[in-house]
């Protein structure tokens, strides 16, 4: 029985002929990523609906409770849950031995455990794709430097396609939820520009706006939010345009020519912000900086005097060589390479520097001091995280927009570093 579920847990193609479109990539039979572990889409879609029946219980049970209330009163600690994250925060914080946030401590990211955190990504899916990247903290001179996303080549609906829908003896269960009320995604529910706050702008960027920051993301990227309306990665070189596979580690690339990425962030209380980039993407990835010989490709170099980092804490038992690997990446056809062979990155050159700037006031490490920290930050693999800002007096307790810059100098286009998280509190 189970080589028989075996040979049949997956499902689906890459492409259904219809006369009002033509790839202009050819398409594969079928998505890719069929690896023997991994437990296919039929598996996935049982332990969906088996979630999905959690949710819909404890939604029953909620909708009984208001029904049965007093004239539909209910009190407030019944809406809202902000006093039960609190109390929860707070016992977390009193646990000192237990739990795992003070195994991060000699990465120097245990804080993140302390606060709460705001964040901005560019990995797909995400929710509310359009409010949740980390474009939306450019100002709008650093934004007006970044390329689009590109464009899907159709638009919806698909053709009917067999593969998403269940034998005709099964019971269908989107054809159940469809026989009710007009259903519509939520993209932009009312609270979604309260959670994902814009900053304000008030001065000008305090550092050059980097010219040469290329934006590495699917097509379609605001409708990448993983839900069953997705609408993404079906662009013109997207090989299987059916899969529409949302899974990306996508990102700003930026090399030594491009210049500062520069983002202000809101409201900042609690003085943390923490960057999560990978630093061993190769020459000719940032893209926009091919054939470019300077910074920004204005013949120049940045003479001023930067002052020094705060001291480096000493390394743990992580090597360099360890995270100086090619690790599994994105795919833009078929998702993520299950067989690529890993290869040693080549090593930053003597004069690479990391240049970051908090409201203007720029520190660096040099390579040294950059290659500790690299091992310092790496926290899981493929996940690199560098500290820009601790400092609980920053803001002097109050919510503050502050202005963080980012950049890497000295090695030219060999090195490409991918920005794709910012973390703040």
């Amino acid at each position: 029985l189970k080589k028989i579920c075996g040979e049949h847990k997956y499902e689906g193609v890459c492409w259904i002929d219809r006369p009002d479109v033509t790839p202009s990539t050819k398409q594969s039979d079928h998505p890719g990523g069929r690896a023997g572990w991994h437990p296919g889409n039929r598996v996935h879609q049982l332990k969906g609906r088996v979630i999905a029946f959690t949710f819909l219980q404890a939604l029953k049970e909620a909708l009984s409770i208001w029904n049965e209330a007093n004239n539909y009163e209910l009190s407030d600690d019944q809406w809202h849950v902000t006093p039960m994250y609190e109390e929860a925060r707070t016992k977390l914080n009193q646990i000192v031995a237990q739990g795992t946030c003070h195994e991060y401590a000699d990465n120097g990211v245990d804080d993140l455990c302390n606060f709460p955190m705001k964040a901005r990504t560019e990995f797909t899916p995400r929710a509310y794709p359009s409010f949740s990247n980390i474009r939306t903290l450019m100002h709008p001179k650093m934004l007006q430097q970044i390329n689009p996303a590109p464009d899907v080549v159709y638009n919806p609906p698909d053709v009917f396609n067999p593969s998403l829908h269940p034998p005709e003896d099964a019971v269908d269960v989107l054809s159940i939820v469809e026989a009710g009320p007009v259903y519509q995604p939520v993209l932009l529910p009312d609270y979604v520009t309260d959670y994902y706050k814009k900053p304000k702008f008030e001065t000008p960027p305090k550092v050059p706006v980097g010219k040469g920051v290329y934006l590495d993301t699917y097509a379609g990227d605001d409708w990448c939010d993983g839900s069953v309306d997705s609408w993404c990665n079906r662009g013109a070189k997207d090989g299987c345009l059916l899969s529409h596979h949302n899974d990306g580690r996508n990102g700003l690339k930026f090399d030594g020519y491009s210049g500062w990425v520069v983002l202000n962030l809101p409201d900042v209380r609690n003085g943390l912000v923490v960057v999560k980039v990978q630093t061993w993407h190769g020459q000719g990835e940032a893209i926009k900086t091919n054939g470019w010989t300077s910074i920004n490709n204005e013949g120049e170099t940045d003479q001023r005097r930067l002052r020094r980092p705060p001291s480096i804490v000493t390394t743990n038992s992580t090597t360099v060589s360890d995270i100086e690997t090619y690790p599994l990446g994105a795919d833009r056809n078929n998702g993520r390479y299950l067989k690529k062979k890993k290869k040693k990155s080549i090593p930053f050159c003597d004069k690479f520097q990391v240049e970051y700037a908090i409201d203007g006031k720029i520190s660096f490490w040099n390579v040294t001091e950059f290659n500790e920290l690299r091992v310092k930050g790496a926290i899981q693999r493929v996940v690199e995280l560098f500290v820009l800002l601790n400092d609980r007096d920053y803001t002097g307790g109050e919510e503050k927009e502050i202005e963080v810059a980012l950049r890497v100098t000295g090695c030219g286009t060999e090195k490409v570093w991918n920005l794709n998280h910012i973390y703040w509190s």
